[in-house]
């Protein structure tokens, strides 16, 4: 008897614990946001990891243009940009030699 109390008792405390992490976790900064389906999908604030076509930053797009000269990277479909850590080096740019 005496064993299933202190037993129950941290089973108790575990719960408890459980429960104040997962308080913790749904208290940080949470949005949504629909996707085209209209289906609702939580976001979370979090830094941009480029070309991965996730949007971890919850603006509305995944980052494709790391030197924002207005040109997509070539790493993701459709972009041209060869550059895109060199905000001057983008598609029509003048060439300027070393």
């Amino acid at each position: 008897m005496i064993g299933e109390v202190k037993i129950l008792r941290l089973s108790m405390l575990h719960i408890v614990f459980v429960l104040f992490v997962v308080v913790l976790v749904m208290s940080g900064c949470r949005t949504t946001k629909s996707d085209d389906s209209g289906t609702e999908h939580a976001c979370e604030p979090a830094a941009e990891v480029p070309y991965d076509g996730i949007d971890q930053d919850c603006d509305g797009a995944d980052l494709t243009d790391v030197d924002e000269d207005g040109y997509d990277s070539t790493a993701v479909e459709g972009g041209d940009d060869c550059d895109d850590e060199d905000a001057t080096s983008y598609p029509g740019a003048t060439e300027i030699p070393y």
